[in-house]
């Protein structure tokens, strides 16, 4: 695009609060989450509708694409994967050092086949209360 020029915008998805846009490549698919309405929803890049996992689900604010084609989705509770081939899923990591996750915010690939992640003080987030501290974990 030319300098000056103005961008095509197009509308692939809606909800009430988006968030954790991830691209997998290998199935041509744009994940993303609804943190208000639930879910992990998968949408083609013309917008057409593919699948949705977690509905009922609230409060995922990460997704990641795991090399092994896994989708990982963050929230209450810690770190769930879902394959979206299978329907398999499960819980990735729901405890550190022992102790049980409140929350877990963002997530990105560290490089070197681990990630960051972020804890959040989701309890108090959706009882709309002050929050607590948390700490940032590769």
């Amino acid at each position: 695009m030319a300098h000056g020029e103005a961008a095509t915008i197009e509308t692939i998805a809606t909800g009430l609060y988006l968030e954790g846009l991830a691209i997998d490549h290998r199935r041509d698919i744009i994940w993303y989450s609804d943190v208000i309405g639930g879910g992990v929803h998968g949408v083609k890049p013309d917008g057409t509708s593919v699948t949705s996992f977690n509905t009922d689900r609230k409060w995922t604010g990460g997704v990641l694409v795991n090399a092994d084609g896994a989708v990982l989705s963050t929230g209450e509770g810690g770190i769930m994967w879902n394959d979206p081939d299978t329907g398999r899923s499960g819980w990735l990591l729901q405890q550190i050092d022992g102790k049980p996750i409140n929350g877990v915010n963002e997530l990105a690939p560290d490089g070197a086949g681990g990630m960051f992640f972020g804890t959040i003080d989701i309890e108090m987030v959706i009882a709309g209360k002050a929050t607590g501290p948390t700490r940032s974990t590769a």
